[in-house]
């Protein structure tokens, strides 16, 4: 049996029922996914920051990594898959990275 993020949030409702019976599902997965969320919105803000998860560990983009997302979004550019918009706003970003890291190294 594969064990999957509802049937583990399930789970560990029924658990915390005996302890907190004022918690519903809903709050309790909220509770859960909330770090996750976090991660999202700062990843998707464009502008790499190092993410330290108590527990889980520190998330960074790698210089190398960056460099690899650069030429790959190139490639998505030229061949019309994204927009012009999105390609010098998510360029710029990583380009920013790449500098502050340099400054920071």
């Amino acid at each position: 049996m594969k064990l999957t993020s509802p049937i583990l949030i399930s789970k560990f409702a029924e658990h915390l029922a005996v302890t907190r019976p004022h918690l519903t599902k809903q709050q309790i997965k909220e509770i859960c996914t909330s770090e996750f969320e976090h991660v999202k919105d700062k990843m998707s803000s464009g502008k790499l920051p190092v993410i330290r998860l108590k527990y889980l560990g520190t998330f960074l983009a790698r210089p190398g990594r960056v460099k690899a997302i650069k030429d790959n979004l190139k490639k998505r550019f030229d061949k019309g898959n994204m927009s012009q918009q999105d390609y010098f706003t998510m360029r710029d970003n990583l380009e920013n990275y790449a500098e502050n890291h340099k400054k920071e190294s």
